[in-house]
């Protein structure tokens, strides 16, 4: 009588655990990274980060960050980790450049002892458009030789930097190191150096959007507009700290920007 009961009951049960599951919030993992090759994740989503071979690579970790709902956290060890794999225009981290497509904190063991290269193949991260807003932080590392950018982010998702370099990228048009559209950062500690950019910003271009950079140093970058950033089209800057600056370029009239400069008189 009671196993009747039971199997009676048991599609009730199910229900209410299949909603429960449907229902929980997103669980947040962390991926240790252990190896310093360029490879994909053997089955993205299955919360393992594992490539073909068994080791969790950079590549492998973002793919399963980007699988799995949640705030993930993704820590690199000291060494140098190259992009090895090419195929530009690719938006699920699978060829070139690392696209991150859900909130994600990558952190390394310091700017002088991790750095991620993107060795002239694309850029070293992507956080393309999307439906809602990306938060990205990059910590403690250095982003390193990206073509098209080091780094680009679109709108409406969010980056941080903290205590980190980003230098020695390239672009044929605007942000050599850093490009943002409609997109939102923040930059505290950090070096931005090195970058070039046939267009503008050679350090960093923001078209739209709002970036804060506190205790920066912007230095050795190259533009005809804007060697160290470059703002259009209404986007807010705000400069805090004591640490050297490339040139500005504004290219909106004053009143259509909101800009503090807490900076030595040479900017």
């Amino acid at each position: 009588m009671s196993h009747h009961r039971a199997s009676q009951s048991s599609p009730a049960v199910l229900a209410a655990f299949a909603i429960a599951l449907a229902t929980s919030p997103a669980r947040s993992m962390t991926f240790e990274v252990t190896s310093s090759r360029d490879a994909s994740d053997a089955v993205p989503g299955d919360a393992t980060c594992a490539d073909h071979e068994g080791a969790c690579t950079l590549r492998a970790a973002i793919q399963e960050a980007n699988a799995l709902q949640g705030a993930d956290e993704i820590r690199l060890p000291a060494g140098r980790f190259a992009l090895e794999l090419p195929g530009q225009d690719e938006d699920l981290a699978r060829t070139g450049d690392l696209d991150l497509l859900d909130d994600v904190a990558i952190v390394g063991a310091g700017a002088m002892l991790t750095r991620v290269d993107a060795a002239r193949i694309d850029r070293a991260f992507d956080v393309p458009c999307s439906s809602h807003a990306i938060h990205v932080a990059l910590r403690d590392l250095a982003v390193e030789n990206g073509s098209r950018s080091c780094v680009r982010v679109l709108g409406p998702s969010a980056l941080e930097v903290s205590d980190a370099l980003v230098a020695g990228g390239t672009s044929a048009t605007a942000g050599g190191n850093l490009y943002l559209r409609g997109a939102q950062a923040d930059l505290r500690r950090s070096i931005i150096r090195d970058g070039e950019a046939a267009w503008q910003g050679g350090g960093v271009a923001i078209h739209g959007g709002r970036i804060d950079l506190v205790d920066c140093d912007v230095s050795g970058n190259r533009s005809p507009h804007g060697a160290g950033l470059f703002a259009g089209h209404r986007a807010t800057v705000t400069l805090a700290g004591e640490r050297p600056t490339d040139a500005i370029l504004i290219a909106d009239p004053p009143e259509a920007l909101a800009m503090v400069a807490q900076r030595p008189p040479e900017i």
